[in-house]
């Protein structure tokens, strides 16, 4: 695909077709790179974007063990000497 360059201010940008812009998912912020010749752009991923949501779609699947170690005194086992079997 072929762009032009317009003056914006004392710069110069382009304008990318919205739907290049779903396509790579770029929304208000992205990351640009120049590279030899050549302009990079990427779209900003928030860390941990996504997160939460996948984590409360992912439900419980932890073994009994590992639900009993969460929800263990951990304080009171390194107290009792139990906490040196990590």
């Amino acid at each position: 695909m072929e762009a032009k360059l317009v003056r914006i201010g004392n710069s110069k940008g382009i304008r990318l077709p919205k739907s290049i812009l779903v396509q790579t998912g770029m929304t208000e912020r992205i990351e640009i790179e120049a590279r030899g010749h050549s302009i990079i752009l990427k779209p900003i991923k928030e860390p941990r974007s996504g997160w939460e949501a996948s984590f409360a779609k992912g439900g419980s699947k932890l073994s009994k063990e590992d639900s009993a170690w969460l929800d263990a005194d951990l304080a009171a086992n390194i107290a009792s000497g139990e906490g040196d079997n990590w």
